[in-house]
C-alpha cells in the first residue's frame, strides 16, 4: 500500500527557544544557521550586573543576591524612631504635633515627618550633635568610658562628676606610663614630659574640646615646664568637671536653639531650662553670701 500525501509535506522542526540548549539542527549550508543578535549577552549563564565600588574594584551582583536583599526600609518608621530617641526636652513639642496629625490622618503625619521634621529640624539637630559628639574612633584607653561619653548629653550632675574622676585616673596612668617609658629609653626628662603631655592631650582631643597648649605642641614650640603645668590641669578632677559641665550646657542649649525653642515669640535670649537654672544659681549664690555675713 502506498502512502498518499495529497500535496502535503511534513512540517520542519521549530527554531530553538531562546535560552534553551544549543541548536542541534543540521542545516544544508553553514550560512543557513541563525546567528546571535548583535548587542545582546550571549552567555545566558551570567545573570545580574556588574558595578564599580567606591574603592575602585569591580563587583558582580547576581539576581539571586538581589532577591536576598532586605525590603526597602520605611523612611517614616525610621523618622519616628529618631524622634523617639531625642531627649525629652527636645521631642515633647514635636511628639505632640505628630500625635495630633496621626489622630487626624496617619499619612498627614508621615508627610510632616518627611517634609518638615527631617528637612528643617532633624538636619540642624544632627549638625549640632556632630559639633559636640566625640570625634573619630574611640582610643583603646578611653574604651571604659565610651558609653558615658556617648551619653554625655543625658548625663546628670553625679554622672558628670563620676566621668570627670574616671578621666583623671585614665590620663594620670597614661602620662606616668608614657613618661616613664620615654625616660628609660632616652634619659631626657624634658622629652619624657613632652611625650607624656602629647599622649594625654591626644586622648583628650577625642572629647572634641580645646586642650591648652595643643597648638604650641603641634608647632614644636611647647616647653617642658609649660607642658607639666598643663598636665596638672588635665589631671585635676575639678578642671574636668567644669569642662564637662560647660560642654553639656552648651550642647543642650544649642540643640534647643536648633530645634526652635529659642525664638522671638517664646524666649528670645535663652531657653527656658537655661533661664530656670540661672535663677536657681542666683538664689544659691545669694544664700551663700548671706550665710557668710559677719555679725557683731
Amino acid at each position: 500500500m502506498t502512502a498518499v500525501n495529497r500535496g502535503r509535506y511534513a512540517p520542519s522542526d521549530p527554531p530553538p527557544f531562546p535560552g534553551s540548549a544549543e541548536d542541534a539542527i543540521r542545516y544544508a549550508y553553514a550560512w543557513n544557521q541563525p546567528r546571535p543578535a548583535e548587542g545582546w549577552e550571549t552567555d545566558t549563564r551570567r545573570d545580574g550586573f556588574g558595578y564599580l565600588t567606591p574603592n575602585g574594584t569591580r563587583k558582580q551582583l547576581t539576581f539571586a543576591d538581589l532577591a536576598e536583599e532586605d525590603e526597602k526600609p520605611d523612611r517614616c518608621k525610621f523618622l519616628r524612631r529618631r524622634l523617639a530617641a531625642l531627649p525629652q526636652y527636645l521631642r515633647h513639642h514635636y511628639a505632640r504635633k505628630l500625635e495630633t496629625l496621626d489622630a487626624r490622618d496617619r499619612r498627614a503625619g508621615d508627610r510632616w515627618l518627611i517634609n518638615t521634621f527631617e528637612r528643617h529640624i532633624l538636619s540642624r539637630i544632627d549638625t549640632v550633635n556632630e559639633r559636640y559628639s566625640p570625634v573619630g574612633v574611640t582610643p583603646g584607653a578611653l574604651l571604659p568610658v565610651r558609653e558615658q561619653l556617648l551619653r554625655l548629653l543625658w548625663a546628670r550632675k553625679k554622672e558628670l562628676k563620676r566621668l570627670a574622676y574616671t578621666l583623671v585616673d585614665i590620663f594620670t596612668s597614661e602620662f606616668i606610663r608614657e613618661s616613664n617609658y620615654q625616660l628609660s629609653r632616652t634619659g631626657d626628662p624634658a622629652f619624657a614630659a613632652l611625650s607624656g603631655y602629647g599622649r594625654i592631650a591626644s586622648l583628650a582631643r577625642h572629647l572634641n574640646t580645646p586642650i591648652p597648649g595643643w597648638s604650641a605642641y603641634c608647632k614644636e614650640e611647647l616647653e617642658a615646664e609649660d607642658a607639666l603645668r598643663i598636665v596638672l590641669r588635665l589631671e585635676s578632677p575639678k578642671w574636668w568637671l567644669n569642662r564637662l559641665r560647660r560642654i553639656h550646657a552648651r550642647w543642650r542649649e544649642h540643640l534647643l536653639i536648633a530645634a526652635g525653642y529659642v525664638q522671638k515669640k517664646s524666649t528670645p535670649y535663652a531657653s527656658a531650662p537655661c533661664v530656670s537654672e540661672w535663677h536657681a544659681q542666683k538664689k544659691a549664690n545669694t544664700r551663700f553670701l548671706q550665710a557668710m555675713e559677719l555679725e557683731d
